[in-house]
């Protein structure tokens, strides 16, 4: 329940009024009776019920997070006073600040002028900048968080990141924040560091210039399908900044801009053009603003703002959402480094996916530049129709997945036994060390990974066996932000007479948050990938291994959970009638907020399998679009069919531009 004006918090602070909202909480202008001031009191609010014990650690977090950054004395920071305890709520007290936000600047005038959105986007780097420094990550840049009086821009709502980091918040996969603001491995409930600020960073002056943020959709649901599988619309009116905005907001998040090249290139941006208006905003009706003063809903499309307090007219165009963007961003900045006079592209380009791929173990030789998997799936009959060449289709295959060519691999034990956070030990190895890296290697046995940040990558894993001692990769004991990439797990059986890997990849206790399975070639796997959280991209599962008739074993598998899961851009192929290529099920808990997008499958079963088990709960958010279903195997691309237990109209199920891989024609559920 939410405090009433009026009331007073803490036997000092009586509320007057509400000047903002949020996703995790309600800031009031309130006056200090003790000392005779105005400030700005925020209180939090859970949106889901967690147990007290978390909440009472969360908040005090919270407090201490926003402190320190307060601490830092950055003139672009929010001062804090404090934290306080009232009715069971915790409240958060700090200056009150005499100005308007940037999304009241924006809903009242329009677009900035892009040399004013670089001036306001250089002091929110700086303060950044200095958080970063002190390792603070803000995890909720966003227009609404941008107070701006005159010149001074000040960034509010520290603390927002220990607060959202709260057990219960993660464990029911609840995502609070802006999703229109947020970075792609926020949204994955991935690592997040400095990284994604800079992401929200991009997001927010694309809103500065364009008048709307990057992604907007109807609901919540439609707007994080947007962010998770498509690249932000060609900005129109950014100028200068467009390829600064392209630089910020790439969707791998080592390869965007760092603070250093971004303050650089917003700096010869930033400079007004002669005769250009001054940076204040006379016409916002200016109030006291708080911490989180933020506006509900999208903002109004219209021409740059010219500084003269008149409001210009929407252009009247239909807003557009495109899936791929990639080469003209690219194409735009190229056009546009003239201008700025800055290597942009280069600064871009050198740290593309596909160019630099290093790892940071024993492998000696430099790894080879790979060739992109190609993208889809719109139809072309050249290059579509796998069933001639499974193996060299077009989309992740044998040639641009698994180990890299000209990668020398050093066998354990024979050649390496342990080496930095992690050891050989009766014939499997364990990873154990917190950011351990274990690659360039080839096992006999499976890899078990226990440490948070671990890397798997670049290493050939042979297997075969049971449930106990037969898969590939295992995280056990819910280790976080776990990377496997590149490596090739198969069977020195193959698939013949049950002998093949148990299972390629698999979270063993379920709930491993922010894992990453990328550009892995999984052969002779009763089950391919088995994790319920994370992202699984780029993977060629193939060759599924014969199981008993009693098994349901899949190409990839989630089991009951609400935490969000993408499967984007896998080849999946299952030729086995008892199992399925893409198997959601709710064996242990409802199946919500899965994306299933732009994968290359053919089934076993079914090729995919909706989530929706019979009788049982509803699974709800699960998306699946632009898929391309092969018939290799099966007429119906599945033993059964190609598309079961899903229910397109639950709550926030998407069935959209899916086709068959021969024809081309549209796939119906």
């Amino acid at each position: 329940m939410s405090g009433d004006a009026g009331q007073l918090v803490a036997g000092h602070y009586r509320l007057a009024e509400s000047i903002g909202t949020g996703g995790m909480g309600v800031v009031w202008r309130a006056r200090d009776e003790a000392l005779g001031l105005d400030v700005a009191v925020k209180e939090i609010i859970f949106p889901i019920r967690i147990p007290e014990d978390e909440r009472q650690r969360a908040c005090a977090r919270g407090v201490q997070d926003a402190r320190a950054a307060a601490q830092l004395g950055h003139p672009g920071i929010t001062n804090v006073h404090g934290g306080v305890e009232h009715d069971g709520r915790a409240w958060i007290v700090m200056d009150l600040f005499r100005g308007a936000s940037l999304a009241d600047l924006i809903d009242a005038n329009g677009p900035l002028q892009p040399h004013r959105a670089a001036q306001i986007g250089l002091r929110v780097l700086e303060a950044l900048s200095a958080a970063h420094a002190a390792g603070i990550v803000h995890r909720d840049v966003k227009p609404a968080n941008v107070l701006v009086s005159g010149r001074r821009v000040v960034l509010t709502d520290f603390g927002a990141a220990a607060i959202q980091d709260t057990p219960a918040l993660t464990r029911s996969g609840t995502l609070t924040g802006t999703p229109a603001y947020l970075s792609p491995e926020q949204a994955r409930r991935m690592h997040v560091g400095p990284e994604s600020d800079l992401w929200s960073l991009g997001a927010t002056l694309y809103a500065a210039v364009e008048g709307r943020p990057p992604y907007q959709g109807q609901d919540f649901p439609a707007v994080l399908s947007a962010l998770l599988t498509s690249d932000p619309p060609v900005p129109r009116r950014a100028g200068p900044l467009t390829p600064i905005l392209a630089g910020l907001m790439r969707r791998d998040a080592t390869q965007r801009l760092t603070a250093e090249e971004a303050m650089s290139l917003l700096s010869a941006v930033a400079a007004p053009a002669p005769g250009a208006p001054s940076a204040a905003e006379p016409t916002v009706a200016r109030r006291a603003t708080p911490s989180q003063p933020g506006l509900p809903g999208g903002r109004r499309p219209g021409e740059p703002n010219d500084g003269s307090g008149s409001r210009r007219r929407a252009d009247g165009q239909p807003k557009r959402m495109p899936r791929r963007m990639v080469v003209p961003v690219v194409a735009g900045g190229v056009l546009l480094l003239v201008a700025l006079g800055v290597s942009v592209a280069i600064a871009l380009a050198s740290r593309h996916h596909y160019v630099a791929r290093s790892v940071t173990s024993e492998t000696s030789s430099p790894l080879p530049v790979r060739s992109p998997v190609s993208s889809g799936p719109a139809y072309d009959p050249a290059r579509h129709n796998c069933a001639a060449a499974p193996h060299t289709c077009g989309y992740p295959d044998a040639t641009n997945t698994g180990v890299p060519p000209g990668v020398t691999l050093r066998s354990v034990p024979g050649q390496a036994s342990r080496g930095p956070g992690w050891r050989y030990s009766h014939g499997n190895v364990e990873v154990y060390g917190k950011g351990a890296v274990f690659g360039g290697y080839s096992v006999h046995g499976y890899v078990e990974v226990t440490g948070d940040d671990a890397v798997i990558k670049d290493d050939a894993i042979s297997n075969f066996g049971n449930a106990t001692t037969g898969d590939g990769v295992n995280l056990v004991g819910n280790p976080s932000n776990v990377t496997i990439e590149d490596i090739n797990i198969s069977s020195p059986h193959g698939t013949k007479g049950f002998m093949g890997v148990y299972a390629g990849i698999k979270d063993i206790n379920g709930e491993a948050m922010g894992t990453k399975v990328l550009y892995n070639n999984i052969a002779d796997a009763s089950t391919g990938v088995q994790i319920y959280i994370g992202l699984i991209e780029g993977n060629y599962i193939h060759d599924v291994a014969g199981a008993s008739p009693e098994s349901h074993l899949n190409g990839t598998t989630s089991n009951g959970s609400t935490v969000p899961l993408a499967i984007e851009h896998n080849t999946v192929f299952n030729p086995n009638s008892q199992t399925d290529a893409i198997s959601l099920f709710e064996d242990f808990g409802v199946e919500a907020n899965v994306l299933i997008t732009g994968n290359l499958v053919a089934g076993g079963g079914y090729t995919i399998y909706g989530g929706q088990n019979a009788g049982g709960p509803r699974a709800y958010n699960i998306r699946i679009t632009d898929n391309r279903f092969s018939t290799i195997y099966y007429a119906q691309s599945g033993f059964f069919g190609y598309i079961a237990a899903f229910d397109p109209t639950a709550p926030g199920n998407v069935w959209s531009g899916n086709i068959w891989d021969t024809t081309g024609a549209t796939a119906d559920p």
